[in-house]
């Protein structure tokens, strides 16, 4: 089987007051890494499947181990495997993209503010769609397209 080459690009937040944070983003994920990182998610807030677990008490409940259903639970893996694999390359104080764990704790930190958040969120998919529209013109039919 072909190895194909892991595409890496920076990408620095031009968000005011986070200009010194420049991630390294996976540029060409696979198939199975995009849908990943579209269906996957840190749990549904208020999931009432998720409540029905109960939470956790004594020991549990002070180490923040929470119990998810298995929709939230196959989310929170899907968002682990796609966060490693997208970010894992970066190397920016206070996150660590690492391992599946070390991912999900980076994005559940309590103090990350929304506005970082909401970047990180929406960087891989902006960077895909720049990327696939570089490429088209790039492309020697693309100009037939549409005529």
């Amino acid at each position: 089987m072909t190895a194909f080459p892991r595409i890496h690009e920076d990408a620095t937040c031009p968000l005011s007051g986070y200009e010194g944070y420049t991630f390294r983003v996976l540029a060409n994920p696979t198939g199975g890494e995009k849908q990943d990182w579209s269906l996957g998610h840190l749990g549904i807030a208020g999931c009432p499947d998720c409540a029905r677990l109960g939470t956790p008490r004594g020991k549990a409940a002070k180490e923040g181990e929470r119990r998810y259903c298995a929709a939230c639970q196959e989310a929170r893996d899907r968002m682990a495997r796609a966060s490693m694999a997208i970010f894992g390359d970066s190397r920016v104080d206070g996150f660590d993209f690492s391992s599946p764990a070390a991912s999900l704790a980076t994005f559940e930190r309590d103090d990350l503010p929304d506005e970082l958040l909401l970047w990180l969120y929406m960087l891989p998919a902006e960077l895909w769609a720049a990327r696939i529209e570089a490429m088209k013109k790039q492309l020697p039919f693309s100009s037939k397209i549409g005529s």
